[in-house]
């Protein structure tokens, strides 16, 4: 359950810093594991394609003792 609330925090805060771009903001493949009865840690993945040079440095939530950001790119489609 903790990761379906950080998901969609996650989500909620990133079309948030969407309002000051010109550009559209778009969040692709949106999903979040559940997590078993005690686990204490969960995740949530998704991708975020922007038209602009802005970057997502961090996250934070009021449901999780910790956040981490992690990134992964790819260039030339591989």
């Amino acid at each position: 359950m903790l990761s379906k609330s950080v998901f969609f925090l996650t989500c909620f805060l990133i079309a948030n810093g969407a309002v000051g771009q010109t550009g559209q903001l778009e969040i692709k493949t949106p999903w979040a594991r559940a997590t078993p009865g005690h686990a204490e840690n969960g995740a949530a993945y998704l991708t975020i394609v922007s038209p602009t040079s802005d970057r997502l440095t961090a996250v934070s939530s009021p449901v999780a003792k910790k956040v981490e950001l992690h990134t992964m790119s790819m260039e030339g489609g591989s």
